[in-house]
């Protein structure tokens, strides 16, 4: 019997051949539809200008507000006169400037900065700065050495996707600018990864015994018997320390009290000889859940001068709404 000859030519695909073939292309067919999906996904559309011109592609151009000489103007929202912007940190080390005016009268800056969506890389941050008329012309926000000032910035301790501050300031013309706290990580989604800016001004409310955040600026309190006085101020800033200095007879033993109400911080007090040394400090850990009353009594040995030193315990907080009454014994 003859061997079965070999046809020359590819062989007729059987039936397993050809479900294994569609298999494939279906499976090309469905790689295709997920990769057009993706590209199209509604926070990721490749090149879709930023209210401040960035793109949301990695290579997005930097926006037109990236030094004092081409600030930004805040808008003023018409329901409560906050004045407000919008933008992005992207590409990698921009910043964003807004010029702010602040007119005589005013003194206290407000800022609130947050990242619009959830999981964002930016550590959004802001700082103060005051630039003369020579270093508006030739400084740029993205150079290093600039000549402009830093005049404030948010609490340190503050870090994630919103920081907010206020700032004492005198009158004149500031600009905040906005980055990322590293300078290392831009965010180009739409809309999840544009930030708002408010900016809000006002009246220092001790505008009449500010500044009087040192020995050498104390105010006197207000006399109120022979060796009695009372103040009633606020901790208004960021960093804000108000000063009060008294003269004291030998043995002389002093009693200090501060109340306040509930408010943003934790009120303290320190007392304070004449060569610097604290002497004592008294703290409410719990000013901003309940009221404060703090006490102290002091005795000094020899006459002079003292200071009763009226603050946030770290620092880092501040409220303009409510005041301290602080009573000298």
């Amino acid at each position: 019997m003859k061997p079965p000859q070999r046809t020359a030519g590819r062989a007729a695909p059987g039936p397993a051949t050809v479900r294994s073939s569609q298999r494939r292309a279906s499976i090309v067919a469905l790689s295709v539809g997920l990769v057009a999906w993706t590209a199209c996904s509604a926070d990721d559309v490749v090149g879709r200008v930023e209210p401040d011109g960035d793109t949301d592609d990695s290579s997005c151009s930097r926006d037109a507000v990236d030094g004092p000489a081409v600030a930004g103007r805040l808008a003023r929202l018409p329901a409560s006169g906050t004045l407000a912007a919008e933008g992005s940190i992207c590409p990698v080390g921009d910043r964003d400037w807004y010029e702010v005016d602040m007119p005589e009268g005013q003194g206290l800056l407000a800022v609130d900065l947050a990242v619009r969506g959830p999981l964002s890389p930016l550590q959004p941050t802001y700082a103060v700065e005051s630039c003369d008329a020579a270093c508006v012309a030739t400084s740029s926000g993205t150079a290093s050495g600039s000549c402009c000032e830093s005049r404030a910035e948010p609490a340190a301790d503050q870090a994630g996707e919103a920081v907010r501050g206020a700032h004492c300031l005198g009158a004149g013309e500031y600009f905040v600018v906005v980055r990322d706290r590293g300078d290392d990580h831009e965010d180009s989604r739409t809309p999840r990864g544009i930030y708002d800016l408010r900016v809000e001004l006002g009246a220092d409310p001790d505008a009449l015994t500010e500044p009087n955040d040192g020995p050498e600026a104390a105010t006197a309190p207000t006399a109120t018997g022979p060796r009695a006085w009372q103040a009633v101020g606020h901790v208004a800033c960021t960093g804000d320390q108000d000063w009060y200095v008294i003269d004291v007879p030998e043995g002389s033993v002093v009693d200090v009290t501060l109340t306040m109400g509930i408010s943003a911080l934790q009120p303290q007090f320190r007392f304070v000889d004449e060569t610097g040394a604290v002497l004592g400090v008294e703290t409410s850990s719990r000013g901003d859940e309940e009221a404060t009353s703090l006490h102290g009594q002091y005795w000094l040995g020899s006459a002079g001068t003292c200071f009763v030193v009226v603050e946030d315990d770290d620092g880092q907080d501040s409220d303009a709404s409510q005041a301290y009454d602080l009573s000298i014994r």
